[in-house]
C-alpha cells in the first residue's frame, strides 16, 4: 500500500492545485497525509476543506513552522504503509500516476524507490519545458539495478525530481534509523541530511541494497518560481558534503560505491574552483591539490598541459538538486 504525503508551508496560490493532482488519482489505493510546517496564511483552511469528506485524508500541523526537512521527517512518522510518496505544495502529480506505482510494483516487488521525469511549469503554470530530461537522454523507462544509481549520476547526471520519489519506508529507514536528520551543517546524532542534495544521497544509499526505477515520462509538473528554497542556495557545498560524509559510511557501501563518491566529489571541487578564480589561478591550485587521489585529477591535468582541454569554451550540464547549472571544466 501507498501513502502520499503533501508538504505544505504558505504556498496558497499553488496548494489547491497540488491537492487536486492527488485527489484526482485514476488508482485510489492510497492514504493521503497533509504535513503542514506552521502555515500563517490561507494554506491550512485551503487544505482542510479540500480533504473533507475523504475518508483515507489527514491532515497534521506543525505547532511552530520549521525546516523543510523537518516536514519531511514528519512524514515519514506519519506514514504507516510500506512505500511513501513526499511530495510538495508547489508541484502538481499527473493523475495516473498511482496507476503506474502498482503496475511496476507488481512487476518488480523488491524496487527500493520510485520516481520519474517532470515537465517544468513557472508560477503562472507556463510550460517551460515538456521534460527535464529530453527523449535523446532518457528514451525509456530505466530499472537501475543495485548499485548502479551512483553510475547514472555520475555519467548521465540523472537526478531524479525530488517530489515525484516513491520510497520504500524500510529501506530509508535502514539508512536514516534515527530519522534525526539537520541541515545547514549542524549535526543531530550521527545523521545529516543537507539541502538541496539529501535527495541524491538518498537514492545512492538506497540502491546500495535495493533496485530503483525511473519513468522516462513526466509523472508530475515540476515548478520553478523565485521562492522555490533550492534556488537560492549554493548547490556546490552541499554535494561535495555528501559524498565527504558517504566516504565515512564505509560499513555501509561497497568499496565501488566510494570511488565513484570520491571522483564525483572531486569533479565538484574543480567545478567550484573554477567559477571562484580566474582560468589561471584555478588551473594553479589544482596543480598543488594534494588531496585529489583519483585519476580524475591526472587526467584534467594532462589535457590541460596537453592544451587539448579550452577550458574557457568548454562546458557540461550538470544536475544539482532542483537546479540545471553549467560547469567550467
Amino acid at each position: 500500500m501507498l501513502t502520499i504525503v503533501l508538504l505544505v508551508h504558505n504556498r496558497e496560490k499553488f496548494v489547491k492545485k497540488a491537492i487536486h493532482g492527488i485527489l484526482a488519482q485514476t488508482d485510489k489505493r492510497f492514504f493521503f497525509i497533509i504535513v503542514d510546517n506552521g502555515s500563517a496564511n490561507k494554506s491550512s483552511a485551503i487544505c482542510l476543506d479540500m480533504i473533507k469528506g475523504h475518508h483515507s485524508s489527514k491532515y497534521v500541523k506543525l505547532a511552530k513552522a520549521g525546516h523543510a526537512g523537518d516536514s519531511y521527517v514528519e512524514a515519514i512518522k506519519q506514514s504507516e504503509t510500506d512505500y511513501v510518496l513526499v511530495t510538495h505544495d508547489d508541484d502538481h502529480l499527473k493523475k495516473n500516476y498511482v496507476k503506474m506505482f502498482y503496475r511496476i510494483i507488481k512487476r518488480h516487488p523488491k524496487l527500493g524507490a520510485l520516481g520519474g521525469n517532470a515537465r517544468l511549469i513557472d508560477s503562472n503554470n507556463k510550460i517551460i519545458q515538456p521534460r527535464l530530461y529530453g527523449k535523446k537522454n532518457v528514451s525509456k523507462n530505466l530499472f537501475i539495478k543495485k548499485k548502479n544509481y551512483i553510475n547514472l549520476y555520475q555519467e548521465m547526471k540523472l537526478w531524479i525530481p525530488t517530489p515525484s520519489i516513491i520510497l520504500l519506508k524500510k529501506a530509508y529507514l535502514d539508512y536514516y534509523p534515527k530519522l534525526k536528520p539537520s541541515f545547514n551543517g549542524q549535526v543531530r546524532n550521527d545523521v545529516i541530511v543537507e539541502q538541496c542534495a539529501g535527495d541524491v544521497e538518498t537514492l545512492i544509499a538506497i540502491n546500495e541494497k535495493y533496485p530503483i526505477f525511473f519513468f522516462a515520462d513526466p509523472v508530475l509538473d515540476y515548478r520553478q518560481h523565485q521562492k522555490q528554497e533550492s534556488r537560492n542556495v549554493d548547490q556546490e557545498n552541499p554535494m561535495i558534503n555528501i559524498f565527504i560524509r558517504m566516504s565515512s559510511k564505509s560499513n555501509y557501501f561497497s568499496t565501488k560505491t566510494l570511488l565513484r563518491a570520491q571522483i564525483i566529489k572531486e569533479k565538484y571541487l574543480i567545478q567550484k574552483i573554477f567559477f571562484s578564480n580566474s582560468l589561471k589561478k584555478a588551473i594553479q591550485i589544482i596543480s598543488k591539490m594534494n588531496q585529489l587521489k583519483t585519476d580524475f585529477r591526472n587526467q584534467l591535468m594532462a589535457l590541460i598541459s596537453q592544451q587539448k582541454y579550452q577550458i574557457k569554451h568548454k562546458t557540461s550540464f550538470i544536475v544539482t538538486g532542483k537546479q540545471i547549472g553549467r560547469a567550467h571544466v
